[in-house]
């Protein structure tokens, strides 16, 4: 009977061990499990990727500038005088030939008969002198042949025709050269342009008293340029035919135009150089000399690989990305190019169009964390 109460707690004893130690084992291996989820959840960072892209792109170089005509002039009054008339309005097309103003003639006319008057006097007194005293050296010359008078009397009378001959033939020379400047006087009351153009400014009004004052300037618009100032930096990148876009306010399009004109000679002033670029022809009548406008210089396309450049993260002086492999995110150091729009040039041989290439989560990561790519 003992035997038996002993063999029954030992049994129940034997059971209640197994079913603690049951528990036990239960318990460890479901801790296990709550730990390792709980690393893999902490580990594991949600990312988006995207692929690089292939474009042909050019570098752009951006400046600003003004508009200018192919070439300016300004038309001077070349006498003295009243406005009698001014035939011209600024915005007025004119052709090489047209009249612009007009001086009157009325004082021009009276200092040339006063002039001509004069100097034909001064011209004729001398004609009577000449002829007065080639009578006198005649007779005076038959009474030396004659023996009356002797030889150095009629050599002063030589002498002195001598001189008035050319007195005469001096006067006669400054009567012509006289004439011919007072009446290039008369006909230039009348200013004309020289050019084809568009007139920019008139400066004088009817009526006024002027001498020799600037009166109109005319634009030639055969072509129409921006003109930008430029640094030595960006001139090196530059070249004639370098191909361009031009904003100009009021236009929504841009422009199209090329490089035409490049100094390598910098202002005193600024030491920048000079740069003309010919805006195509189809968009003159549009623009406005004098205008402002934005110049991107173009230059040689290229293939590019290009990604959104939310995915560059910047590290003292340097650049990387993080790119997928397999499940982990991978450090790579990137140099860039040229910006077009969200998108950036990789120029780093590192970067091909089969990776993965992580835009969005990547700020948190390190290199070798696992990540998990969200649609």
């Amino acid at each position: 009977m003992f035997k038996w109460r002993v063999l029954v707690m030992i049994v129940l004893i034997l059971s209640l061990g197994l079913v603690g130690c049951g528990k036990t084992e239960d318990d460890a291996v479901m801790n296990s499990a709550a730990v390792l989820e709980t690393v893999q959840v902490e580990s594991t960072k949600n990312v988006m990727i995207a692929s690089p892209v292939e474009e042909v792109i050019s570098d752009q170089y951006t400046s600003f500038g003004e508009i200018v005509a192919e070439s300016q002039l300004d038309f001077y009054l070349s006498g003295s005088g009243e406005i009698e008339s001014v035939f011209v309005s600024p915005g007025d097309v004119v052709s090489a030939g047209d009249s612009l103003a007009k001086l009157s003639s009325v004082e021009a006319l009276a200092s040339y008969n006063a002039t001509e008057s004069q100097l034909r006097t001064i011209r004729d007194n001398l004609k009577t002198q000449v002829t007065s005293l080639e009578d006198d050296y005649d007779k005076q010359l038959k009474l030396y042949e004659a023996g009356y008078i002797p030889e150095s009397t009629l050599e002063s009378i030589g002498t002195q025709l001598e001189t008035l001959k050319r007195q005469l033939t001096d006067a006669e020379t400054n009567y012509a050269n006289q004439l011919k400047r007072l009446k290039k006087g008369l006909n230039d009351r009348v200013l004309s342009s020289t050019i084809d153009g568009v007139v920019a400014a008139v400066y004088i009004h009817r009526g006024e008293k002027l001498s020799g004052q600037k009166a109109v300037t005319i634009l030639d618009r055969t072509n129409l340029y921006v003109e930008a100032m430029v640094t030595s930096d960006l001139l090196r990148k530059l070249e004639i035919g370098t191909e361009a876009m031009i904003k100009v306010a009021g236009i929504k399009e841009p422009l199209n135009g090329e490089v035409a004109q490049i100094d390598s000679v910098p202002t005193e002033q600024t030491q920048l150089f000079s740069v003309k670029v010919l805006i195509n022809a189809a968009h003159e009548n549009d623009l406005y000399v004098g205008d402002y406008a934005e110049i991107t210089f173009l230059s040689t396309q290229r293939q590019a690989i290009l990604i959104p450049n939310r995915a560059i993260i910047y590290e003292n002086e340097g650049a990387y990305v993080y790119v997928l492999s397999e499940d982990t995110a991978v450090k790579l150091p990137v140099e860039m190019g040229t910006y077009s729009g969200e998108l950036v040039e990789i120029t780093s041989d590192s970067m091909t169009p089969n990776l993965k290439v992580i835009v969005s989560g990547q700020e948190n990561l390190e290199g070798g964390d696992r990540v998990f790519v969200k649609n």
